[in-house]
């Protein structure tokens, strides 16, 4: 009865744990992305490597911290949205200035009746009549309430982008902190695993000669099992 409970237990945390991983690999696809900044699906799913201490992420972490800088912070998808609606609204600031400008129309009619005689009335050669319109604004409130609030969108999406980039080097640098804290875990999580699968060995030579239980042996393979998962993790 204590191994079917032990076991029903082992099962739903099997459970949990993929669907914590379904979870985190569809938060996954919000950080990739392709070339053309089309975003990244991943169409089946990853899973870790059995053997973390082999896999790149964690022989090179150094080369992958100082890959991590080098790389321009400008060249980052969140920021590139900031960039485009600067061009926006720098197009739209320039048309809003246009409207402290006077306003020139050139225009031109063409008459049916040919009673002009182009000797006189050179302008109105071959039917047509030529005019010109000047317009000079002279109230400009409207215009100066647009034209300020263009700037203050400007400044506004200035502003937005400066505090984008101190949190994008704000959490760059809480992860390479992370990463390298991690190294030192893993390191003695590694150790610590070790010491517990020796235990579980102990116990279960100890239960073959009769001097334990299975209560014993399954509360020393809880502990590796946690350890294990802590190095996951």
């Amino acid at each position: 009865m204590e191994a079917s409970s032990q076991l029903q237990s082992f099962e739903l945390q099997e459970r949990d744990a993929y669907l914590s991983f379904v979870k985190s690999t569809q938060e996954l696809q919000m950080y990739l992305w392709k070339e053309n900044q089309e975003f990244y699906e991943i169409s089946k799913l990853i899973f870790p490597s059995s053997n973390l201490d082999e896999h790149s992420g964690y022989t090179d972490y150094e080369f992958l911290v100082q890959n991590l800088e080098s790389k321009p912070l400008q060249n980052h998808a969140s920021l590139e949205y900031y960039f485009q609606k600067q061009n926006i609204l720098e197009s739209e600031k320039r048309l809003k200035w246009q409207s402290f400008l006077p306003k020139l129309d050139f225009t031109y009619n063409f008459f049916n009746k040919e009673n002009y005689k182009s000797d006189f009335l050179p302008l109105f050669d071959n039917n047509f009549q030529y005019g010109l319109k000047l317009e000079i604004p002279i109230f400009q409130r409207q215009a100066r309430v647009d034209y300020e609030i263009a700037k203050l969108k400007i400044s506004q999406n200035q502003q937005d982008s400066q505090l984008k980039t101190r949190e994008l080097s704000t959490k760059i640098e809480t992860y390479k902190n992370e990463v390298n804290n991690y190294f030192t875990q893993i390191d003695i999580s590694t150790k610590n695993l070790n010491n517990y699968q020796r235990l579980l060995n102990a116990e279960e030579t100890r239960f073959s000669n009769g001097e334990s239980s299975l209560f014993l042996i399954n509360s020393r393979e809880n502990k590796l099992l946690d350890a294990r998962e802590k190095i996951l993790s």
